[in-house]
This record gives structure tokens, C-alpha cells and sequence, in this order.
């Protein structure tokens, strides 16, 4: 089996329109989480994800700094203006899961989902995607690394045969990850 790139982005803050970001809950979600939602829905545009059962979509959802934006927003208000000054429906964003929880809710990933906080890079979660892949736990991940600046990387693997088979003979592939990752393995 042959697990290959398919698609990747990147997304510089600078670069996003918070004003175009449409969504229910966009008032309930920081600026980090509507970058990532962002980023999961180019992707898997681009891949032709809506063609992958749910089961079969995972997620690995890395940042450097976890949700800094909003421990610091709560952070000023309690210092500001005590607990009167809390929006409790904002409260969730300071977990590290809640970007992870709306891209997997946004994309329809019922597969293997998971959040790495690691301030020294994002090896553990190219390991881990093409693990789950080789393991035969899903056919294809995003993965989604978002750094302190919320500038944001994002691709899709997959295994060979998935893509085929939404896009006929006819793919392309940027990186065969087996040999590199040695299926997860190494």
C-alpha cells in the first residue's frame, strides 16, 4: 500500500478574511479555530473528500502553542472585570481540542482524530497519520499545523488505491510517504 500527498496548503493570518468566514457558530470561535476550519475546507475541496465515508477520514490537528489566543482573552477579563466579564458560550476555546472538534465536525471525519500540542515541530504527526493509514484504521488524513503566528499548513494523505478511486487512472501524487515514513513505523 502506498500512502501519498495529495493535496497541501498553506494560509498566512495575514492573508485570512475573518469578515468572510461564514458559519453558524463564528461568533463562538477564536480567530484560530476559524483558521483551521478554514484550512480543512480548502483541503478536502480539493481533494474530493465529500467521496470518503466518514469513518474513513481522520484527523491530526497540531499547534505549537495550543489555544493562546483565548487562555489570554479569559485571562484579561478576569483580571478586568472579575467573573462578570466571562462569555461563557467562548468558554470551550480554551481547550486544546476544540479546533480539532469543529474541522472533524465541519468535514464530516468520523475516523481517528487527535490534537498535538509540540512547540518543536510536527514529526509526531506525520508519524501518526501515516500510521493510522498503514494500520488500516482510515483511508485517508488531514493534517492541519497551525503555528503561534496562526499561520496554517494543511494536506491530505491518503493511500494510493482511495485516490484512484475517486479520481480514476488519472492522479497525482506529490510525496509517496512509504518509504519515508516506513508506514509509520520508524
Amino acid at each position: 500500500m502506498q500512502i501519498i500527498i495529495t493535496e497541501w496548503s498553506y494560509l498566512f493570518a495575514s492573508d485570512f478574511n475573518e469578515q468572510a468566514f461564514v458559519h453558524p457558530d463564528s461568533r463562538l470561535m477564536d480567530r484560530q479555530t476559524k483558521i483551521a476550519v478554514t484550512m480543512a475546507r480548502q483541503i478536502c475541496k480539493k481533494a474530493n473528500a465529500k467521496r470518503l465515508a466518514g469513518q474513513e477520514l481522520g484527523v491530526v490537528y497540531l499547534s505549537d502553542t495550543g489555544p493562546l489566543q483565548s487562555v489570554a482573552e479569559y485571562t484579561l477579563s478576569l483580571r478586568r472585570d472579575g467573573f462578570t466579564g466571562i462569555n461563557p458560550s467562548k468558554f470551550p476555546s480554551i481547550m486544546a481540542a476544540t479546533p480539532l472538534s469543529r474541522v472533524a465536525m465541519e468535514i464530516g471525519a468520523r475516523g481517528p482524530c487527535t490534537p498535538l500540542l509540540s512547540p518543536i515541530g510536527d514529526k509526531h504527526g506525520w508519524i501518526y497519520a501515516v500510521r493510522q493509514i498503514a494500520e488500516e484504521r482510515c483511508r485517508a488524513m488531514v493534517l492541519l499545523h497551525i503555528t503561534k503566528k496562526l499561520n496554517c499548513f494543511g494536506c491530505f494523505l491518503e493511500t494510493s488505491d482511495s485516490c484512484k478511486e475517486r479520481y480514476g487512472q488519472k492522479y497525482e501524487a506529490y510525496i509517496d510517504l512509504t518509504q519515508r515514513c516506513g508506514n509509520g513505523y520508524k
